[in-house]
């Protein structure tokens, strides 16, 4: 709980950690527990693809300005990915989640 009504650090609960996916279309649903602290709170998500070579990942944050503890994105390819989430209100933002990872196969 947040003692002074910052953001707390949002939990992610789905996809789980390491998450191999096969399905077609390549649709993410992420969702994360809600941060406590005052509200209103909106959170930014951000989405990392893998690159082919080596172990850098391309991240961009897709929204800055959500509502609620939900995300459904269309990933790109048969490839990993990674996502982490982090929290604002009119006191300040905390911390990012940890990253949570995952593979689309072919």
């Amino acid at each position: 709980f947040s003692v002074d009504g910052s953001p707390t650090v949002p939990e992610i609960i789905i996809p789980a950690d390491e998450t191999v996916f096969s399905h077609y279309p390549r649709i993410v649903d992420c969702r994360w527990f809600p941060s406590s602290g005052v509200y209103p709170i909106t959170y930014t998500f951000e989405l990392g693809v893998k690159e082919d070579r080596g172990d850098r990942y391309l991240d961009e944050a897709l929204d800055s300005d959500l509502p609620i503890p939900f995300f459904m994105t269309h990933f790109s390819g048969a490839q990993r990915g990674r996502f982490r989430v982090r929290a604002r209100n009119r006191i300040g933002q905390s911390d990012w989640s940890v990253y949570h990872h995952f593979k689309f196969t072919v």
